[in-house]
């Protein structure tokens, strides 16, 4: 496969990301707001999730950055759940141990919203965003099932090693 081929493989893997991302950032957006209409997150944090058009764009942006996290591979991990589960696991990280401690008087784990927000964290960023974003990325991106072949070959190509692509 030539290079120019293997940009543009590449490029394509990247936009599958990004977009997968923005799709489980709008579901993020909406999963908090259904479960406050049905009493499950006022009733254990002091947070009243609500619809606004500004949230709305932030969290399909980030969700797209954070979408490109889908090209780390995880091996022996089969379970597409638990793969998810995993990517969801970095945002949730981010937001408890460096977004709420540094940009919110809430503290480590957003605890000044009470004791089940890092909890919710986590739930909103794996059922909320990576569900969603990894299935809409592993079954309805343009190379399917097959996405793991083509990831490694527009990364290395066929029978190349990293060492041969830097050289």
């Amino acid at each position: 496969m030539s290079t120019k081929a293997k940009a543009r493989q590449l490029a394509c893997i990247l936009s599958c990301c990004f977009a997968a991302g923005c799709v489980g950032g709008i579901v993020n957006t909406l999963f908090p707001i259904i479960l406050e209409q049905i009493g499950l997150v006022s009733s254990i944090v002091e947070i009243h999730p609500s619809f606004s058009k500004c949230d709305l764009y932030q969290k399909a942006f980030w969700g797209g950055i954070w979408g490109v996290a889908f090209l780390i591979r995880l091996g022996r991990v089969k379970n597409f759940y638990l793969q998810a589960s995993i990517y969801g696991l970095l945002p949730s990280l981010t937001q408890l141990f460096i977004i709420f401690p540094q940009t919110t008087p809430f503290g480590i784990g957003g605890i000044g919203l009470g004791h089940a927000m890092p909890f919710l964290v986590v739930l909103f960023n794996t059922v909320g965003w990576s569900w969603p974003a990894y299935w809409w990325f592993k079954y309805i991106g343009p190379h399917g099932e097959d996405l793991d072949h083509h990831i490694h070959n527009s990364l290395l190509g066929s029978g190349e090693s990293a060492h041969d692509m830097v050289t």
